[in-house]
């Protein structure tokens, strides 16, 4: 596995990823924090996306199938409509395109509970198996009715630091970076957006709930802790 941010064949540790949030400067501290050391999160299927409390990390099997997948919880506000930054580590593990078709994993902030055909608004990225990757967005709309922009593949196995910010209540942003530290941009993505997207309150991991293919051996993880800074642009 490659590790973005640690020294040459060292191990995965906290530390690694507590650079991702310090850099030369410190920086202010998050409004929400999760490192996963407990479950908070509500599991639809915990068979496809689960916390993993012991290794803190949550994992993730990308099905497509006509059952509801979506794991959430609540960063306990409502983030401001025009100002914010989310960050966390991802590493796809493995992919395949299954048979049928291409399933869908949507990481996002969303102003709904509701699986992935629930209509709701929501800013994030989204993993489209085979075909790429993609931020995403919808007003008002289930996630698979999205919009978004396609940004370069990601390389299997490697550890990638996701900056989303929300820069204004009609623009956002996704860059995902090789370093914890946030200073290696490897791909980005500007996308307009509608103000009518609000209440943005909830955290969630989502597969399509759509029958029609899967995708049993694309899997991956969200290594280490999400970090949300409400009302501000940059860090």
């Amino acid at each position: 596995m490659k590790i973005h941010g640690t020294a040459k064949g060292g191990a995965l540790s906290k530390k690694d990823f507590g650079v991702a949030f310090s850099g030369a400067a410190a920086l202010p501290d998050p409004d929400f924090e999760d490192c996963f050391t407990a479950n908070n999160w509500t599991e639809a299927d915990d068979n496809y996306i689960t916390v993993n409390t012991t290794d803190e990390r949550i994992d993730y099997n990308i099905q497509r199938e006509a059952s509801n997948d979506k794991a959430y919880r609540s960063l306990g506000y409502t983030a401001d409509n025009g100002a914010w930054v989310w960050r966390f580590p991802d590493e796809m593990l493995t992919q395949s395109a299954g048979t049928g078709s291409a399933p869908h994993l949507y990481v996002n902030i969303s102003s709904s509970t509701g699986g992935s055909e629930t209509n709701q608004d929501y800013i994030g990225f989204m993993y489209n198996i085979p075909a790429g990757y993609q931020s995403n967005f919808g007003d008002d709309r289930t996630l698979r009715q999205s919009n978004g922009t396609s940004f370069t593949k990601l390389v299997l196995d490697t550890v990638y630091y996701f900056e989303i910010i929300r820069t204004s209540t009609t623009n956002f942003t996704v860059e995902v970076f090789e370093n914890s530290n946030f200073t290696s941009s490897f791909t980005s993505t500007d996308d307009d957006i509608d103000s009518t997207i609000q209440s943005l309150q909830y955290l969630s991991v989502a597969n399509l709930a759509l029958s029609g293919g899967t995708s049993e051996d694309s899997t991956g993880r969200i290594p280490a802790c999400m970090k949300h800074w409400d009302g501000v642009t940059s860090l």
